[in-house]
């Protein structure tokens, strides 16, 4: 185990106002991984301890893991003692060599003043995010294994525990395999544990309310916030511009955070619809087919909280981000800046790019037909490969003609290069505005010319045997390298141009050190002549060179 934060003083109550982290495997990979889920193994709990009224030492642990990330906020820790608290990390992984990374966030407040010492604390949600309709079961850790008079029940969040009139009541779960399930791996402690359920109510933020005793109204021990469905948002992980602007023909990513999803192919699926559409009847709209095969990897189980969709859009409009788990129905699914729950606003297209003109007629363009799974990395570059060593004549003006971009949008990040066969390779980037013209579409439309159309007469006077698609990763950081000229032979006349003007500089250099040794021995000579040993001069012979 592993200290991140140590609270500073003592108390007898810990309010955890947010706490979130990101661990990430250090090992390779496969090491530290689980099978088929996008969650490593590992534990983040709060210590205790302290010293009881009968000057015996107070030790205890309470996981907060399993409310991170989900429907529960701010959650309390009750100690029975003035007790100082400790967030831990624990790498449970069996495999020694597993090695993880975490980094953590981590507010809270204490109460130093008398609390009911008997206040359960939440450790556990399952699932970890609660949707309306759904059952959920609630995971509590009390203070003591006499817990048979307590209750646990929920409140509107604007409502206080003892005076609400709206109560939704839990079901404490007797069942011994239920129980089994959530507090068998505290072993000889399970009977400080206890499982409560219920069945979600309708979507909106609720306080978590813990009873002691038949007499006590109760007291706030955390927030319950319950989704429309699952997953319960989306977030842009990249391919915005300005301000959270989206535009047609520029991989988007969308994030979606949820629980037991299923990445494997034709499991979950994802699409856009019109806006004035619904999600169960609506066709995939904006030129975007409907995704069957979501990513970063094939993962599915309820640790597989994460899936990523990329795609371009390739119409401007308005529109919904639908999203069906497998065995389930088409949602609407909120975008992260809709939350708190229950908003129906979804994000739409703004600007759009222009269609693509000719630099030279202004004629309108033809656009890349729309891909079913977006580029298959997030930043790329096209691999260019010729049909010769040489690269032809106005070349640059050549590909505007084709690509419909004027030429200060063509980009080549590294130098020419060549195979191993001899053929000349360019890398190349396209940078549009987003006003002129829409990157990652150009750069489609020459992959499709050259897989679908290769016999087109402008492709064929690009000379090109080869396009392929590649990750920028790995690629020569980018230096400003364009192709200087538009003529063919590049490598090969700067090439020769560098070997001639390093031999001129070193038959330069030789001429003048040979210059100088010859003076310094023509500058000896001139003053031993017609001088006697005796003459006094002011000449005095300088101190010999070596020259070995």
């Amino acid at each position: 185990s592993k200290s991140l934060v140590k609270v500073r003083g003592k108390a007898q109550t810990l309010l955890v106002e947010c706490l979130a982290f990101e661990v990430t495997s250090m090992s390779a990979k496969g090491v530290c991984e689980i099978p088929h889920q996008t969650m490593l193994p590992f534990r983040v709990y709060i210590k205790a301890k302290g010293v009881r009224a009968s000057n015996a030492p107070y030790n205890d642990e309470f996981d907060v893991k399993d409310v991170v990330g989900g429907s529960i906020n701010r959650i309390t820790v009750t100690a029975p003692v003035d007790a100082e608290y400790e967030l831990m990390f624990a790498n449970t992984n069996t495999n020694p060599d597993c090695l993880m990374n975490v980094r953590a966030i981590f507010t809270h407040s204490t109460d130093t003043s008398a609390t009911d010492s008997k206040l359960p604390s939440i450790v556990n949600l399952d699932p970890r995010t609660a949707f309306e309709g759904s059952p959920t079961n609630l995971v509590i850790k009390h203070s003591s294994n006499d817990h048979n008079d307590e209750s646990i029940f929920l409140v509107p969040v604007e409502d206080e525990c003892g005076s609400s009139r709206s109560r939704t009541e839990l079901k404490a779960v007797t069942d011994s395999e239920s129980l089994e399930t959530y507090t068998g791996q505290y072993g000889p402690m399970a009977e400080f544990y206890s499982v409560w359920s219920t069945r979600n109510p309708r979507t909106d933020n609720y306080k978590i309310c813990g009873s002691t005793s038949q007499n006590d109204n109760g007291n706030e021990i955390g927030l319950l916030t319950v989704f429309g469905g699952n997953p319960m948002y989306f977030e842009i992980a990249a391919g915005s511009g300005e301000q959270g602007k989206i535009y047609t023909s520029t991989p988007l990513t969308l994030r979606f955070h949820g629980y037991d999803l299923d990445t494997r192919p034709y499991k979950d699926m994802a699409k856009l619809v019109d806006e004035t559409s619904t999600c169960d009847t609506g066709t995939p709209a904006g030129g975007v087919p409907m995704a069957t095969d979501l990513g970063p990897t094939d993962s599915y189980g309820p640790n597989t909280i994460i899936t990523e969709w990329t795609f371009s859009i390739i119409n401007d409009g308005g529109y919904k981000v639908c999203y069906k788990r497998f065995g389930s129905s088409w949602i609407d699914v909120p975008s992260l800046d809709d939350l708190p729950p229950g908003a129906v606003k979804v994000p739409t297209t703004t600007t759009i790019a222009p269609i693509p003109t000719n630099p030279r007629s202004k004629n309108s363009c033809p656009r890349a037909q729309p891909r079913s799974q977006g580029p298959k990395y997030t930043n790329t570059y096209l691999k260019l490969t010729f049909k010769q060593k040489d690269i032809p004549s106005f070349f640059r003006a050549l590909l505007g003609e084709v690509l419909c971009v004027p030429s200060s949008a063509i980009v080549f990040p590294i130098p020419v290069d060549t195979t191993s066969t001899g053929l000349g390779v360019l890398y190349l980037d396209i940078e549009c505005d987003g006003k002129a013209c829409g990157s990652q579409d150009r750069k489609d439309y020459l992959l499709e010319l050259a897989t679908n159309d290769p016999n087109n007469a402008e492709y064929l006077n690009l000379q090109l045997a080869l396009v392929e698609e590649v990750s920028t990763n790995g690629i020569i950081t980018r230096n400003d390298h364009h192709l200087k000229g538009e003529d063919g032979g590049v490598a090969k006349k700067k090439g020769f141009f560098f070997v001639v003007g390093c031999f001129t500089l070193i038959v330069i250099a030789g001429i003048v050190v040979y210059g100088m040794l010859q003076f310094r021995k023509n500058q000896h000579h001139f003053i031993q002549f017609g001088i006697d040993d005796d003459d006094d001069v002011d000449i005095q012979e300088p101190p010999r060179v070596s020259t070995a």
